[in-house]
């Protein structure tokens, strides 16, 4: 495996692992603030399992800029041989 190929590929990876992470933690956001408190007089866990959400939402957003990015990259590798300039 050359090193050129090595980033873009634990970037995938991590960028996977980091939005399964992120959508673990707004699921359970939606079900134990939303859903679980469906009839509840007190009402207060929505505002404050607010960071649960906003922590799933940045991690999930960076994991699929990750992937994206690693995606391109590998997928650019094979197109220019060393020593060529793109035109």
């Amino acid at each position: 495996m050359t090193r050129t190929k090595i980033w873009p590929i634990l970037a995938v990876a991590f960028g996977a692992a980091f939005s399964l992470v992120g959508g673990g933690l707004i699921f359970g956001y939606i079900k134990e603030a939303l859903i679980a408190r469906i009839g509840d007089p007190d009402q207060s866990l929505l505002f404050w399992y607010l960071p649960i959400l906003f922590i799933g939402i940045i991690t999930a957003g960076g994991g699929l800029a990750a992937c994206t990015w690693g995606i391109i990259r590998l997928r650019g590798i094979g197109r220019t041989k060393p020593g060529k300039k793109e035109k």
